[in-house]
């Protein structure tokens, strides 16, 4: 699984913040995550190019041949809160996203492709460009994050009130 983290800093304040809301809060901040993450990985059909001929040409945006790493991805989406049943001990919201296809992470990196007695007719092994589709959809959830924190903190507060 190609997985990507949040630095040290915002991850303690993001924890910080969860931990100082009420239980009832906490499973609409999930109920948000979640709603979050699968718009993400819907969304992550932007970085693929359309369909293409297998060895054709590489571009900057990835092909779309059998659309197994395109459905791992959104089949991928995973979130969790814990404990499940949330009570003033609720300190947890977990999410998963990624594909544990063996190719999903050249894809997103880049590098040499191919096993290693496999050549090109000049006899190079082929190089695979970085394809990213990840860390921009990554880079995207993260800057939603906050404004989506906000509103669930906000409507859940008016509801109380």
């Amino acid at each position: 699984m190609i997985s990507l983290s949040i630095d040290q800093s915002s991850q303690q304040r993001l924890q910080q913040f969860l931990s100082s809301l009420a239980p009832r809060i906490m499973v609409e901040v999930h109920r948000a995550l979640k709603d979050l993450m699968y718009q993400g990985a819907q969304n992550v059909q932007k970085y693929f190019a359309g369909s293409g001929p297998k060895g054709g040409p590489t571009t900057t945006l990835l092909t779309l041949r059998s659309g197994a790493l395109l459905n791992s991805i959104l089949q991928s989406v995973e979130t969790g809160i814990d404990p499940p049943s949330p009570d003033a001990g609720t300190t947890q919201i977990s999410v998963q996203l990624g594909s544990q296809l063996s190719y999903a992470r050249i894809q997103e990196y880049g590098g040499v492709a191919g096993r290693a007695t496999f050549k090109k007719p000049d006899g190079k092994r082929p190089y695979l460009p970085p394809r990213p589709y990840l860390q921009p959809m990554f880079d995207e959830l993260q800057a939603a994050l906050p404004d989506v924190l906000q509103e669930v903190v906000k409507r859940a507060v008016k509801d109380i009130g």
